[in-house]
């Protein structure tokens, strides 16, 4: 039976927060900070001048090409996008949100929800998810600094 699953990325950030979801947002700024295995990225078409809603990148993750659409972005706050079905996954939902901790330094969190179409399959595609994008995370903060 196919599952839900969900998992939340918590980093802290001394810089710019507007600069740091800006540089996630926009694909053309992913060959700075993002590295292997994250080596192909492209605009679907010309993004929206604001990289908001309608926005479409396509990137792979070694072999697996993957379709990733914005649902919203609003500067210095959030990026919501979607992705399409690829890899037994289906309904995934992301955003990444920047704010200010209560010392006032930045924190980014980057929020996951998907399902599974493989029975069985959750907990270990789970996992994957959870590493690659806390690995994108730590990029995103380091090359922020």
């Amino acid at each position: 039976m196919p599952s839900h699953q969900s998992f939340t990325i918590t980093r802290s950030y001394d810089g710019d927060l507007t600069d740091l979801l800006a540089r996630e947002a926009d694909t053309a700024r992913w060959p700075e900070w993002a590295g292997t295995p994250f080596d192909r990225f492209q605009w679907e078409s010309p993004p929206p001048a604001d990289l908001g809603e309608g926005a479409v990148r396509r990137l792979s993750v070694g072999p697996i090409p993957l379709v990733e659409r914005t649902v919203s972005y609003v500067p210095g706050d959030h990026h919501t996008y979607s992705m399409d079905p690829s890899a037994g996954i289906r309904d995934y939902s992301a955003t990444l949100s920047v704010s200010k901790d209560d010392v006032g330094r930045g924190v980014l969190t980057w929020k996951v929800d998907f399902d599974t179409t493989v029975p069985g399959s959750g907990p270990v595609l789970k996992l994957v998810m959870e590493r690659t994008i806390s690995l994108l995370a730590n990029r995103l903060v380091a090359a922020g600094r």
